[in-house]
């Protein structure tokens, strides 16, 4: 079955491989590309505080939010069956994981907030036929955004019994014997932020500037700080570029950017590049966006780039903001890729989160297992305590014997 996102649809706006979906008008909404007519599925969400989360049986999109067959959870706390609402559990703000719990075998609805159950929120969802996970702005506001987690990563919570991975995509690990195996692949997969947490514009790693700066405390350093609450701000014009010089050349494949969002929206930059440089005067362009205005307080935007290159110079080159206010960054992350290499797991379990983390996707060059493999993992599942462990040692006479092979078991 192929991996489930959100649709495209007029008035909304899809990111961070179309799982983040923000309606840019009042009552718009989109639904998920797959849909479900029986079984009972678990996803999670990630909404901001005015976006409804639920189902729909509506494959056109549009105002989902006055149809009858909607049904949702709000951040106020209210249950919605279509244009009606009535008390039902706890509200909910940014940063706040939505669990659904979707029984079609029952025609049950459930939902819990940050791993508590809000209880059965209705239970006339069996005569809606196929359903799909839907995302709708309510009736007074003019935008919101939602991220989904269909099960394409580790989920936040646990699966309850009885539910299944909504994303359907089947995962396989290796068993032999009494163990447990997989094998990740480490292709694909990118690095914490490589710019240190920065008190100054000097860093063991490198030196960050700006051409425009408005105080002290605004310097451009803020923008590496680690810190939401801080930021680079220009205090003129609409454009400016913040930069980061590294000691070494290094090949940078994506960076992150955190806006101040939705409370000060003409300082959020819409129109840029990203730019590597060997010499801070010859510029390569490697990424351009222009019109980007769904910023949102508190979430960072992520941009994938294609760069063969190392370069010990990067920068965000700004050229236009929301509303003709000076531009301000809140934080600037840079990301590399990791090397393309296989690396053989054992594992201390098969729980369904064991599947959901290592398993191979039968989809994937996963099951390739002609491969060389080089690095061996041990996985220890749960946050119990480790022992102490042991150690065993053995004397041989390399005089003596001959050592062509040692087997670890």
């Amino acid at each position: 079955m192929a991996t489930t996102t959100w649709r495209s649809y007029p008035n909304v706006t899809l990111s961070n491989s179309n799982l983040t979906a923000s309606a840019t008008s009042l009552s718009y909404s989109t639904i998920a590309s797959n849909g479900r007519s029986s079984g009972k599925w678990y996803w999670e969400v990630i909404a901001d505080t005015r976006s409804m989360v639920g189902i729909t049986n509506i494959q056109s999109g549009g105002r989902i939010y006055d149809s009858v067959s909607h049904r949702g959870y709000f951040p106020d706390g209210k249950k919605w069956s279509g244009s009606a609402g009535s008390i039902y559990g706890s509200t909910f703000t940014l940063g706040d994981t939505i669990s659904i719990l979707l029984d079609m075998d029952n025609g049950i609805l459930e939902f819990w907030k940050n791993g508590v159950t809000q209880g059965v929120a209705f239970t006339d969802i069996k005569p809606l036929g196929t359903v799909y996970p839907s995302h709708t702005s309510g009736s007074d506001t003019t935008s919101s955004s939602v991220t989904a987690n269909f099960g394409a990563t580790l989920f936040k919570y646990a699966i309850p019994n009885g539910f299944k991975v909504y994303n359907g995509n089947h995962k396989i690990l290796l068993s032999s014997g009494e163990k447990i195996q997989s094998v990740s692949i480490g292709s694909g997969l990118y690095s914490e932020n490589v710019i240190p947490i920065m008190s100054s514009n000097t860093s063991l790693a490198g030196i960050s500037s700006a051409n425009l700066i408005s105080t002290v405390e605004l310097d451009a350093w803020k923008a590496f700080d680690g810190s939401s609450s801080t930021y680079w701000y220009t205090n003129s014009g609409t454009g400016g570029w913040l930069q980061f010089k590294f000691n070494i050349p290094i090949k940078i494949e994506k960076y992150k950017v955190l806006s101040l969002g939705a409370s000060y929206p003409g300082n959020n930059i819409k129109n840029w590049t990203f730019e590597g440089s060997n010499n801070g005067s010859n510029w390569n362009v490697l990424d351009t966006k222009t019109n980007v205005l769904d910023w949102i307080t508190g979430m960072f935007k992520e941009f994938a780039i294609t760069n063969d290159s190392t370069y010990i110079y990067y920068r965000l080159n700004i050229t236009a903001t929301g509303a003709a206010a000076p531009p301000a960054i809140c934080e600037l992350t840079m990301h590399t890729k990791t090397d393309s290499k296989f690396t053989f797991l054992n594992l201390d379990s098969s729980t369904e989160n064991t599947f959901l983390r290592y398993g191979l996707d039968g989809s994937s060059n996963g099951l390739n297992l002609t491969k060389n493999i080089f690095t061996k993992k041990y996985v220890k599942s749960g946050t119990s305590l480790l022992g102490s462990g042991k150690t065993f040692e053995h004397t041989i006479d390399m005089s003596k014997r001959r050592v062509d092979k040692i087997t670890l078991g």
